[in-house]
Order: structure tokens, then sequence, then C-alpha cells
């Protein structure tokens, strides 16, 4: 095992440097190879601490151990834009195994949640990575969450002048006071807030029909049976452009709280109306009747081949 210890290595004596020279040292007390890429002001004197305060140096380094197999662990802030910038491109490299991150600052959580586009490149950066350690609850939760709820209170701050009365009902794993009272943007949501938690399926479509309208504001998403159902139920539905909507969707920009407010507006201003849905139960059974179909064929086919082989040996 070879393990390349990426970040800033005392001196100067801060916070993420102490630590990195702290797990060096810990390698090489077990036995293990280990070097450090030290991407920080100073210059160390050890053999096995490799400086590049320049770009061109940095990027070569990178690019050489990244061949030679080493295990990469890079350690970053995470509360501004070039430590983002330094997890993409160390994360760009074709590494035999992919790499290991810790993100370290306190300010990391703050730093993402003033800008939706923030989060989007942060995790987008993070997608390459074997291993995210996260030193705190909340820079977890900062970097882990896709449900978009900062987005949603930035798009209710624009509402609210239009709509005083306006409230979001939130339901779903975590959707409970209790899990939400931790994180920052509950204070602003609290007056406007209905937390329903967990519910069983019956009691989801039940809630999204009294709504006006259903918001699925995800930064990551998958088909989302939800959105169906809302227009099957007749309301409005207002979803990011993450993944291929239904055409009676309203489809803001992903991560833009204003483009989701904006298209807000124009659901909330217009009829509604109930859209049907396709039933996956049928186009399942027409696949699984067409490979059980296949299947025969090739079974049969095969029989035919061992009987004609067999029969020129002998």
């Amino acid at each position: 095992m070879r393990i390349l210890l990426v970040g800033d290595y005392p001196p100067p004596y801060g916070g993420i440097a102490v630590h990195l020279q702290q797990v060096h040292r810990f390698l090489r007390n077990h036995g293990i190879t280990a070097r450090v890429l030290n991407i920080g002001k100073g210059d160390c004197a050890d053999p096995e601490v490799i400086s590049t305060r320049k770009a061109w140096r940095y990027a070569f380094e990178l690019s050489r151990l990244s061949a030679q197999g080493w295990l990469a662990h890079l350690h970053v802030s995470g509360n501004n834009s070039k430590a983002w910038w330094i997890v993409g491109s160390v994360g760009g490299f074709s590494w035999r195994t992919p790499p290991v991150v810790t993100v370290h600052s306190g300010r990391c959580p703050e730093f993402l949640a003033r800008n939706g586009l923030r989060r989007i490149l942060a995790r987008a950066a993070l997608s390459s990575y074997g291993a995210v350690v996260a030193v705190s609850p909340s820079i977890e939760r900062a970097l882990a969450p896709v449900y978009g709820l900062e987005l949603m209170a930035e798009a209710l701050r624009q509402l609210t002048p239009t709509y005083p009365r306006m409230g979001l009902a939130l339901f779903g794993p975590g959707a409970s006071d209790e899990s939400l009272k931790e994180r920052p943007i509950y204070k602003e949501l609290a007056p406007f807030l209905e937390c329903f938690g967990e519910l069983e399926h019956s009691q989801a479509l039940a809630l999204i029909q009294q709504c006006d309208a259903f918001v699925r504001p995800t930064l990551a998403d998958g088909d989302a049976i939800s959105v169906r159902e809302a227009l099957m139920l007749g309301v409005r539905c207002v979803a990011s452009d993450v993944a291929t909507r239904p055409a009676q969707t309203w489809v803001f920009r992903t991560g833009d709280a204003a483009d989701l407010a904006s298209k807000l507006r124009e659901a909330l201003s217009s009829e509604s109306s109930s859209a049907s849905s396709p039933d996956a139960g049928p186009v399942l059974l027409s696949i699984y009747q067409q490979l059980e179909a296949n299947r025969g064929c090739l079974q049969r086919l095969s029989n035919g081949r061992s009987k004609h082989s067999r029969g020129e040996t002998s």
C-alpha cells in the first residue's frame, strides 16, 4: 500500500497542516509507504514531502503519482472556491483506486448554503471519490442532501410578498421537526413549514391532493414517481430539470431559486388539470415475456447444435 496525502503541510502550522502531518507520521510508524503532496505556502525539508507552489508542478506530480498507482487522500477546508477546484482537479486524474477526500472546515456548510450552484458543483466534484470523510455532522449534511430544501427556502423568500399565506408541507424520510432543527435553514423555514415525516403511500397521496402545487426541487433524481402521481391527481407540479419530466410539469433550472420561484408563480396562476401516466406493469410484463421467449429460442438453438455436434463425432 502506498498512500499519497495531498494538502497543506507545516510550516505554517494551521489545523489541516498539523492533521496531515500527524496522519503522515502515523502511516510511517505503521510501516506504510506514504508521501505528501504539499499544496500549502511553506517548504518542508522532509524528502517524502513534495512542495508544489506552481500549478504546472502540481499537475505534473499528480499525473506522475496517479500513473504509479498511489492511493490519494486529499485534505481540504471546503469553505472557498479554491478548495473545491482542488477537489475537482485531484478527482479528475485517472487513479487506479478511487481517491479519498476529507472536508475539514466548519464554515463549509455556510459557504455551500450561499449558492445552489456551489452545492451542485461540490457534489459533482465529489462523485469521482471512493470515500468522503466529513469531520462533523453539519458538513455531512451539507454534502449529502439532494432534495433542495435550501433552494426551496430561497424561492419562498421571493414568493411570500405575492403569497403571504403560503405554507410548505414537507414529508418523507428525515422530514420531521426533530431531524431538521439542527439545520441552519430550519429557523428561516419554520414560519412556513409543516413537517409530516415519513408517510404511508396513501397518506402521501392524500396530502399531495390537498396542495395547490407539488414541488420537487431535487439536485439529483431519477424518474420520480411522485411527480407523475401529483399530475394524475390534478395537482400542479414544479420540478427541477435534473431529470426528464412529464410534459405537463413546470420545469425549472436545477439549483436556480429564482427560476423555481418564477415557475411556481406560473403554475399557481394557471388552471390545474389531471394527466394520465403509463402503467409500468404491462410494459414490464411484455419485457419479461420477450426475455422468456428469447431464452426458449436460445435453449432450442443450443440443443440443436449439441445434437449436431454429437452426430458428427459419432
